[in-house]
């Protein structure tokens, strides 16, 4: 089940945009930046004893690594991991150096959407967290084919 939360999306794009080369490039750099925050932050949350974060919905203490919870340094370090998985993709020419801000801000977006579903939702039981992952991927996939559209 999380294979198919975290994959949906780009397989969604592959078929839906295929005709279509630079949204799916930005869609599939998008969400590897969003999976890849979503994962450094949690990972820089845990990594830090007795550390806590502010809940999205009402910025109350709560332990690093519940649900809804963000900080400072988990967002920093989401936000360069994004970033580098852009760079990469304008390095090896996936994404044009002037749309690497596309995939970086559609990523963050979507990792804040994932906060705000698990302080909400996933807290409270009715969705889980693959449901979670699927539904923030799916609309920072939106977003990001959204503003390549309207550019």
């Amino acid at each position: 089940m999380q294979v198919l939360a975290n994959l949906a999306a780009a397989a969604l794009s592959s078929v839906c945009f295929q005709c279509h080369r630079k949204s799916r490039v930005a869609g599939r750099d998008r969400r590897r930046s969003r999976r890849s925050r979503d994962r450094h932050r949690g990972q820089r949350n845990r990594t830090i004893r007795g550390a806590y974060a502010r809940l999205i919905t009402s910025w109350k203490r709560v332990p690093a690594g519940t649900d809804g919870g963000i900080t400072r340094s988990g967002s920093v370090a989401g936000l360069a991991a994004g970033l580098g998985i852009a760079a990469v993709a304008a390095v090896g020419g996936l994404i044009p150096w002037s749309q690497m801000w596309i995939p970086v801000c559609a990523g963050f977006g979507g990792m804040l959407l994932d906060s705000l579903l698990g302080a909400t939702l996933q807290r409270r039981n009715w969705i889980d967290n693959q449901t979670v992952n699927l539904i923030s991927t799916l609309a920072a996939a939106a977003l990001a084919y959204a503003v390549l559209v309207l550019e």
